[in-house]
């Protein structure tokens, strides 16, 4: 048994990395929140307000995350590349989507048009 630095609970030596002194679960949190601040210039705090308002689920597709693989456990920050504006939270797929459509509306809007002309 270990005592997270951190949290300050007893854990077992399987719940730390190799020579950390925070357990996976701390030093997890403790990375996410450096990754929110650096990557977009909100806090923890500011995400889970966010996450929140949106019911945890993703602001398109409106489905939580699936927690199938390690790219479907958390909702991932939109923003606008250009501004740096914070937009909402989306899940992998929808992120991705927007991402391969350049953040282009009428690129989506195109692409809506053609499949519901096939839509059976």
């Amino acid at each position: 048994m270990k005592v997270c630095s951190r949290c300050k609970q007893h854990k077992e030596l399987s719940e730390f990395t190799k020579g950390s002194v925070q357990c996976k679960t701390c030093e997890y949190a403790h990375y996410r929140e450096y990754d929110l601040m650096y990557e977009f210039g909100i806090t923890l705090d500011a995400y889970n307000i966010l996450l929140e308002a949106q019911n945890n689920v993703c602001a398109i597709c409106k489905k939580p995350p699936t927690n199938k693989h390690k790219y479907d456990k958390i909702l991932y920050v939109d923003h606008d590349h250009k501004t740096g504006k914070v937009r909402g939270l989306l899940c992998s797929s929808c992120n991705t989507l927007l991402g391969f459509a350049k953040d282009k509306a009428s690129l989506l809007r195109e692409a809506a048009i053609y499949l519901e002309k096939y839509d059976s």
